[in-house]
């Protein structure tokens, strides 16, 4: 899925065709259409065919019917799981407690780079000081 500014913008202006009172205004004083720059290596999709269209649509089914599956199949999850005993709360909790976990880390890892720095030595050196496993 594209998350580009470009693929939200959506402008929907009436086509010529469609509106037959323009000839009858003559010479409009602004432009009748808008082109807008296009970001490098887009592509706009142009069906050639009634075939690309029910191409297109059997993909959106079959996209439609992998999703219907994923949801079901998680639902069973979350139901396999709840019928073992997890309980949602308990599991926020657990997520809460593994985020305030990695923080701290975090912070250990800022410091012990500062005093590898002050020491002029690796990070790596300082592990066996402070009793610390490398795969930690």
């Amino acid at each position: 899925m594209d998350l580009s500014p470009w693929s939200r913008l959506s402008l929907s202006l009436p086509i010529p065709s469609q509106m037959p009172w323009l000839s009858q205004l003559g010479q409009l004083p602004f432009p009748t259409c808008l082109h807008l720059p296009r970001p490098p290596g887009s592509q706009v999709p142009t069906p050639k065919s009634g075939q690309a269209n029910e191409t297109n649509e059997e993909s959106l089914r079959l996209e439609i019917q992998e999703l219907k599956q994923k949801r079901d199949t998680l639902d069973q999850e979350i139901s396999q799981l709840m019928a073992e005993g997890y309980v949602v709360s308990e599991l926020e909790d657990h997520i809460s407690l593994l985020h305030e976990y990695n923080d701290i880390k975090d912070v250990g890892q800022m410091l012990m780079g500062k005093l590898a720095r002050i020491r002029g030595v690796t990070t790596k050196e300082l592990y066996p000081e402070f009793d610390l496993d490398m795969n930690d």
